[in-house]
């Protein structure tokens, strides 16, 4: 047996070293941003706009504290501080004597590589036994001949290309198919602002006032109510269309109408009187009629001609404090209905705006009535050739607003100077509009309803602003369109009553009545001080 010699024991494991110096500490983060300020206590809307920074203005009181600002982020780890010294390797323990190597044993024969031979036995765990000698590598087959590729065959010829036939004649040219109806117009977008919006905190608000800390910015915002439509209101008692409207600033009384294009019914002579809660009937008027007009003017409701088996030229007179009808002898000097009135300083002018294709330039003239005296006059001033229009009176000028013109709904909108004697056209609608309601609320009016060009009623809402001459398209509408509606105005509020909501020639009337207040289209920017 030889030798067998092995590594002595590993020496105990010397001490650890000292520990090197701590690093220094890396700089502390920058501080977050300092949070918003609070917004005030109440009903408000905040905004936090980002415009140009305007001049710092006095310091205003100090407002509640606001929620503390996110915590910065935490500043970059400083730089490792230097290694500490490595400590002194502890002693190694001594190492035990190699033992001698024994004598490699001779490296046997290779065998022959046919079968392949035993695999010797394991040598015990000691020594390791002799290597048998590797056999001789027998000398290696001969590789086959690779057979000769057999010849290809040869390639058909390509036949000859046959003659191209000859191009037929183009076919004529179908008829073009008809234009599809053109879609709906969608809702005209808000008026953009080019004002500079300040920076800082903003809150928005339909109040007067603004908050404790804040100043008005001077900047208006077009809003869109919640549902997007107006909203209900107490519906009138009986159901009627094509009727007269007036309102004195506290009630509006609506008069006459109808629910069949074609005469006059049972309830043509009602008059119901809505004062912004609930609706009562005042007494019957005298003659039953639809298709009238009416205004209020020196404590009494003024209704101007209309329907009944034919054009009435009677004029109808309600006195407001003994809640009776007057007799009358100041009917007017020609039979229509559908006449645009309006009060300027104590006058009533009437004008004819029923019948466009009279030979009689007369019945399409602007009269003047003078309620004091009883008196009729023509002035020296032409209609606009329409009919069923909107009217409303602003800055002693009387507006009118669509109609019906050459069998089709109008595009004519007319300011009429009774008193300069002349007309001028004002800017159109997006889409021709017959019958509308319209009313004047502060130095806007407001357009709703009506027929449309294709004879249905609709739900639209257009704003006109006299001073700046603007058409605006608001993005508001009727909950229920309808045309040959009455509208009248209660301080801001705009109501839309009544009218046909079908377009079958014969048009049921509604009772709906639905109101929009106008204060709450435009709300207020108020700025932090």
């Amino acid at each position: 047996m030889k030798n067998i010699l092995s590594n002595g024991e590993q020496g105990p494991q010397g001490p650890q070293g000292f520990q090197g110096p701590h690093g220094f500490q890396g700089d502390q983060g920058f501080q977050g941003n300092q949070g918003k300020d609070g917004v005030p206590g109440g009903n408000w809307s905040y905004l936090i706009l980002n415009g140009i920074q305007g001049p710092q203005g006095n310091k205003g009181e100090t407002g509640a504290a606001g929620p503390q600002g996110a915590k910065g982020e935490t500043g970059a780890i400083g730089p490792q501080g230097n290694k500490g010294e490595t400590g002194a390797a502890g002693p190694q323990g001594a190492k035990g004597e190699t033992g001698a190597i024994g004598p490699q044993g001779a490296k046997g024969e290779t065998g022959a590589i046919g079968p392949q031979g035993n695999k010797g036995e394991t040598g015990a765990a000691g020594p390791q036994g002799a290597k048998g000698e590797t056999g001789a590598i027998g000398p290696q087959g001969n590789k086959g001949e690779t057979g000769a590729a057999g010849p290809q065959g040869a390639k058909g010829e390509t036949g000859a290309a046959g003659p191209q036939g000859a191009k037929g004649e183009t076919g004529a040219t179908g008829p073009q198919g008809a234009k599809g109806d053109q879609g709906i117009q969608g809702p005209q977008g808000n008026p953009g602002s080019s004002a500079v919006v300040p920076s800082g905190l903003m809150v928005l608000s339909d109040c007067v006032q603004p908050p404790q800390g804040f100043t008005d910015s001077g900047l208006k915002v077009l809003v869109n109510t919640a549902s997007g439509f107006f909203d209900p209101a107490p519906d009138m008692p009986v159901a009627r269309h094509s009727m007269g409207v007036a309102s004195d600033g506290t009630r509006i009384y609506v008069l006459g109408g109808t629910n069949n294009f074609t005469k006059t019914d049972n309830s043509s002579n009602v008059m119901q009187i809505f004062d912004g809660v609930s609706w009562t009937q005042g007494p019957p008027m005298p003659v039953p009629v639809y298709g009238s007009t009416a205004v209020c003017c020196q404590g009494r409701v003024y209704v101007f001609g209309g329907y009944q088996a034919a054009y009435t030229n009677t004029v109808q007179v309600y006195d407001i404090h003994s809640n009776t009808w007057l007799n009358n002898a100041c009917d007017m000097p020609f039979a229509a209905a559908l006449v645009a009135v309006g009060v300027i300083d104590g006058t009533i002018y009437v004008s004819n705006l029923n019948d466009p294709n009279s030979s009689n330039d007369q019945t399409k003239n602007t009269y003047s009535f003078t309620p004091a005296t009883n008196s009729w006059k023509m002035l020296d001033i032409l209609s606009p050739n329409v009919s069923a229009a909107g009217f409303a009176i602003y800055n002693n000028k009387l507006l009118s607003f669509g109609g019906w013109n050459s069998a089709s709904p109008s595009l004519c909108n007319v300011q009429i100077d009774p008193i300069g004697f002349k007309y001028r056209y004002l800017p159109n609608f997006n889409n021709r509009l017959n019958s509308p309601g319209v009313a004047c609320i502060g130095n806007k009016i407001y357009i709703a309803g009506g027929y449309s060009e294709d004879g249905c009623p609709t739900g639209v809402l257009y704003e006109y602003s006299p001073d700046t001459n603007v058409m605006t398209r608001l993005p508001q509408q009727l909950g229920k369109p309808r045309a040959w509606v009455a509208a009248a105005a209660l301080g801001t509020r705009f109501y839309v009553i009544g009218g046909a909501s079908t377009a079958d020639g014969n048009d049921t009337a509604t009772k709906t009545v639905e109101v929009l207040d106008m204060a709450k289209l435009y709300h207020t920017l108020f700025r932090k001080d």
